[in-house]
């Protein structure tokens, strides 16, 4: 009869409670026990050769479940089977060879946070076994190494204190290396340095867990021989360490780094003093020691670091110049941010506006169904443009890049002096192809503008599809969809679908800019003017089905302005263009619609 067939699990989901449960439903078939006996559990279960044990009694050890069949004095071996019959082999119940649950207090370890138990802790042995935690505090002064092991909490806190320090530290609570496997759950970590450290380590779980910390709280990186493969990461709950005296927490909540793969954050929340994410395809940050590394595959779920606001970026994507990240999701996620540039795609050294500081190279990034918010609880006045960009596009170069149902809340207030709260920002940025879709805001006064600092902007094509902006609150304060202030090269830009309400135009383009096509279809608008274009000598229009009122082109600069089409449009004032020297296409536009180009003297009606 066949009792014990092991599921087809992760290995952590193996335990000692699984093996109970199947040692129970193979209890009730032994009926020559059951019918005249009771079975019972030792306590602890473990076998110790230096016990006795009555009648009927169940133990483990390293390799088999087995049952007493009469009393068992002390130094009887599990192998007598005049004493001992055995119930089941563990080896088949996972590849990761766990042997029994261990209860670290009853080795000796201290919980009451008046004993350093870093010793204790270390001197066990961890690999292959389940560690179990008691509720209290586990006061350590060193990291605790242990790995391929299965660390299971019930509300113990681990408390790493380094006598004399005033400052943060780098030693962490927990420094994973070179592990096959590691789960760790249930437990605290307040610390004055890191929480969690995986270097080149497989298979990482940590989930149920709480950090208050000085420095990162979860850190992972890989090396060139060994990378960090396999992180999950759930249910965590990230804050500053507030608790002691020391500097609080200017550093990040997760921090991935480079040669790191397939990464899974759901269901996270918090606040920090810097960025809530960070990935950074570079050298390790914190020791230096390591080469510049990809990442790929992160998948980020259900994350919200709302809670209270950091005070730098909700997401930080950012790399050693010419380093890859490729294939970054990012689902149902509220990101956060007092200093504007809530999501910010950077250099390694943050200098964005630096023209000799190469890109980073992105291979796709998707954010999905996320929120942000962009300032404080306190609706503050503000002085610097910074404070009111939600995402920042800046020295990356992107394959594709989707931002898809995003919701955008600016509650900074500031004057007619600051640049007016921009969506998109972009300076130092390349991207084959940008889609905007779906992104709705009434407290941004722009959708995407650039450049904010002297680097180029090259995109091929650009997609705004299905968004709606709309400055009601703010009537005298109205601004620009889409600001091209200089260095901008677009190759074609496309408007569809989209609701631009109470903006003086949907386009500004000066002369110093270049797009290939643009193309307005199915908006509906309310604007003085759908475009203010002065740059891009070759650029064809194709503006149909348009709703709304507002000029439909404001043609200016030394340009000639051929392949324009409007068609089905129903704006109320005038196209006005010079210049013209290119096939015109104007049909089927409502009402006072007359098509103008300037001959050098004069406007001449088309």
């Amino acid at each position: 009869m066949a009792f014990f067939e092991f599921p087809n699990t992760r290995n952590y989901d193996s335990d000692l409670g699984w093996l109970i449960r199947n040692v129970v439903a193979l209890r009730e078939a032994l009926s020559a026990f059951t019918i005249t006996n009771t079975v019972k559990y030792a306590d602890p279960i473990s076998w110790n050769i230096a016990k006795q044990y009555e009648s009927n009694t169940i133990v483990i050890d390293d390799t088999a479940a087995y049952i007493s069949r009469k009393p068992v004095p002390a130094g009887i071996p599990l192998t007598d089977e005049n004493y001992w019959t055995k119930l089941i082999e563990l080896q088949e119940l996972s590849a990761v060879p766990y042997r029994y649950a261990v209860n670290v207090t009853d080795l000796g370890v201290d919980n009451s946070g008046e004993t350093d138990v870093t010793y204790a802790l270390n001197s066990l042995d961890y690999e292959g076994r389940v560690l179990y935690l008691p509720e209290g505090t586990y006061l350590i002064s060193d990291s605790i190494n242990w790995k391929n092991c299965r660390v299971i909490g019930n509300n113990a806190i681990i408390k790493f204190r380094k006598e004399g320090e005033t400052e943060k530290v780098h030693t962490p609570c927990f420094l994973l290396e070179n592990s096959d496997y590691f789960e760790l759950s249930g437990v605290k970590l307040d610390s004055v340095g890191f929480g969690f450290k995986g270097i080149s380590s497989y298979n990482t779980y940590i989930h149920d867990v709480e950090t208050l910390c000085n420095y990162y709280a979860i850190y992972f990186g890989g090396t060139p021989e060994r990378k960090m493969s396999g992180v999950y990461i759930e249910r965590v709950h990230i804050t500053e360490n507030v608790t002691n005296t020391l500097v609080a927490n200017n550093y990040d909540g997760i921090h991935v780094d480079g040669y790191t793969e397939y990464v899974y954050i759901s269901d996270v929340h918090g606040w920090t003093g810097d960025d809530f994410l960070a990935f950074n395809a570079s050298e390790n940050v914190v020791d230096t020691i390591y080469n510049a590394g990809t990442i790929e595959h992160i998948y980020v779920n259900n994350v919200c670091t709302a809670e209270n606001y950091v005070s730098h970026s909700g997401v930080r994507i950012h790399g050693t110049a010419g380093n890859t990240l490729k294939d970054l999701n990012f689902f149902n996620c509220l990101f956060a941010g007092s200093s504007g540039r809530v999501i910010r795609f950077t250099n390694a050294d943050g200098t964005v506006t630096d023209p000799s500081h190469p890109n980073i190279i992105i291979d796709n990034v998707k954010f999905t169904d996320c929120n942000i918010q962009v300032g404080d609880s306190e609706g503050t006045t503000v002085t610097s443009s910074a404070l009111l960009q939600a995402v920042w596009l800046g020295g990356a170069t992107i394959d594709n890049a989707v931002f898809d149902n995003i919701g955008i809340d600016v509650t900074y207030d500031y004057d007619s002096t600051v640049i007016p709260a921009v969506i998109f920002a972009m300076d130092g940025f390349s991207a084959n192809e940008l889609t905007l879709s779906k992104i709705h805001s009434t407290t941004a006064d722009a959708l995407l503008r650039g450049n904010y600092g002297n680097r180029n902007i090259n995109i091929k094509h650009i997609t705004i599809d299905s968004c709606i902006l709309d400055r009601n609150d703010k009537p005298t304060r109205v601004w620009t969809a889409i600001e091209a202030l200089t260095a901008l090269t677009i190759g074609t830009l496309q408007v569809i679908n989209s609701v631009l309400y109470n903006l003086s135009r949907i386009l500004n383009v000066p002369e110093t800019c270049t797009i290939d096509a643009v193309i307005l279809t199915g908006n509906e608008v309310r604007c003085t003017s759908f475009i203010n274009f002065a740059g891009s000598p070759t650029v064809s229009f194709f503006i149909a089905n348009n709703y709304g009122y507002g000029g439909v082109l404001g043609l200016s600069g030394p340009s000639d302005y051929s392949n324009v089409c409007c068609s089905g449009n129903m704006p109320i004032n005038a196209l006005l263009t010079r210049g013209v020297t290119g096939d015109w296409y104007i049909r089927n536009n409502n009402g006072v619609f007359t098509p103008y180009y300037y001959n050098g003297s004069s406007y001449v009606s088309v």
